[in-house]
Formats: structure tokens, C-alpha cells, sequence
């Protein structure tokens, strides 16, 4: 879906141009450190991330079971040009590939199929947990980080 012309007048008031190419959102950053845009979609408040407004402003829809990547690795960035669509499962590029090539959890259990849980996340993307530790946290049994 695009979005109204009163969302492009919205996105553009909370948009700096940097001389490195990077347009930096200027409006609320959340937690992980990207853009959050909030629409009003048929009488409700909806939150969405301003990187992904950006890229359906200027590049059209994001189809199912796709993310919108940032090449430039600069979250706050929603110059369309920065922007590009990848699978959930094919993040080679992203930061977080590195991840599903990890044998073992932080604290050292290994990622096998006895210990191993997959859940999928709300964006549709497989995440994968410890057992144990999920059993330790559950019995508030986890060891304190330093």
C-alpha cells in the first residue's frame, strides 16, 4: 500500500540529508536504535519504522516475508538509495547473519537438536533459543553478567 500524501509531508519533517548521503530520521529512535514513525491508519495509531515508510514512499510495497535492509549500516537512515529488500533468511549482508553460524549459546550449551528451540518472531523471521538456558532464566537461575 502507498502511503497518503499527508505521510510524505510527515516523513519529510523528520528528515535531515547528510553530505555522506545518509537521510537521518530526526523523530522518535527506539530501543535497537531505528526510526519509528506512528500513522494514523483507519482512526488508529499505528507504529511503524520510518526506514520502511521511506522505502514504500519511493520504491513501492514490501512484499511478504521480506525485510528492508540498510547497506550504508546506519539505522536512523531512510534515503531510499540506502535501502534494499532481502529475505528473512538471507541476511548475509546484516550484522546478525553471523548468528545461525554459531554452535553454541553465550554461556556455552550447545545448539543441537535436543537443546534447540525455534519460535518464529511477529515479522515472521525464525529465531532460535538455548533449552537450558530458557529452563535456567524460567527458574530465575541464570548467572548475573559482570
Amino acid at each position: 500500500m502507498r502511503r497518503p500524501d499527508e505521510t510524505k509531508k510527515l516523513f519529510w519533517e523528520r528528515v535531515i540529508k547528510t553530505p555522506e548521503g545518509c537521510w537521518n530520521w530526526l523523530g522518535v529512535i527506539n530501543k535497537n536504535g531505528y526510526g519509528q514513525f506512528t500513522l494514523n491508519v483507519f482512526v488508529r495509531n499505528t507504529t511503524c519504522m520510518a526506514h520502511r515508510v521511506s522505502y514504500e514512499i519511493h520504491k513501492g510495497e514490501i512484499p511478504p516475508g521480506y525485510d528492508v535492509h540498510h547497506k550504508c549500516r546506519n539505522r536512523t537512515c531512510t534515503n531510499p538509495e540506502h535501502l534494499e529488500l532481502m529475505l528473512h533468511d538471507n541476511h548475509e549482508g546484516s550484522a546478525t547473519f553471523g548468528n545461525r553460524e554459531k554452535t553454541h549459546c553465550p554461556l556455552g550449551h550447545p545448539y543441537d537438536a535436543a537443546n534447540t528451540i525455534i519460535r518464529t518472531r511477529a515479522n515472521g523471521a525464525p529465531a532460535r533459543y538455548c533449552r537450558r538456558c530458557m529452563e535456567l532464566h524460567n527458574r530465575k537461575q541464570m548467572p548475573k553478567k559482570d
